[in-house]
């Protein structure tokens, strides 16, 4: 974001009639981490469960060279997700 474009935005937000208090500006910046908090949850939960069925894929590689295991990329039972 442009530093110009944050101005605009931050003086809509925090506008100086809303002082001391700036329900509007505390309020969004709220929201935002919520949502944010909510992202990174499903996220992390969504790896964790690819992450247990690439497991239990791997037992069933065995048979596969190196490489041919290496030309499956991020469909590999081997790549894992992290957060």
């Amino acid at each position: 974001m442009h530093p110009q474009n944050l101005l605009l935005t931050l003086a809509q937000l925090y506008p100086t009639g809303d002082s001391p208090r700036f329900f509007k500006g505390y309020g969004t910046t709220l929201g935002l981490l919520m949502w944010a908090a909510s992202i990174y949850t499903i996220m992390g939960l969504t790896f964790h469960k690819i992450n247990k069925k690439r497991a239990a894929m791997e037992e069933t590689s065995d048979g596969m060279t190196d490489r041919e295991l290496a030309e499956l990329g991020n469909n590999s039972p081997h790549f894992r997700y992290t957060t």
